[in-house]
């Protein structure tokens, strides 16, 4: 497995399992399409023009939140984002890495 962002590289990633395997088309963190490839059949290309720049999913689905009244999300609840929380903390803690605030003059 090869990662990183300050080096030159063809900007796709794959994910590969026993069945087969997705491409994320470059640039992979916000691809325009999706390859898919399962064993024995032929692939297929899932065209999917990115919404906006960044967070577009999250602000759109925290609106639809707010406009309903409701306080949390059925798409990702909040024991979800919990759970992935701890899971990056364990994640760092194992790696050495210990996130900190920057010291920065505003």
């Amino acid at each position: 497995m090869t990662a990183g962002f300050d080096v030159e590289s063809p900007g796709r990633a794959m994910l590969v399992g026993t069945g087969g395997f997705v491409e994320l088309m470059p640039p992979f963190h916000h691809p325009r399409a999706v390859r898919v490839s399962a064993r024995g059949k032929v692939p297929s290309v899932i065209e999917a023009p990115p919404t906006g720049l960044g967070y577009c999913h999250q602000l759109m689905e925290a609106t639809e939140c707010v406009r309903a009244g409701r306080t949390e999300s059925d798409v990702m609840p909040l024991d979800d984002t919990l759970a992935v929380q701890r899971m990056m903390a364990a994640v760092c803690e194992r790696l050495g890495v210990h996130p900190s605030e920057a010291d920065v003059d505003l």
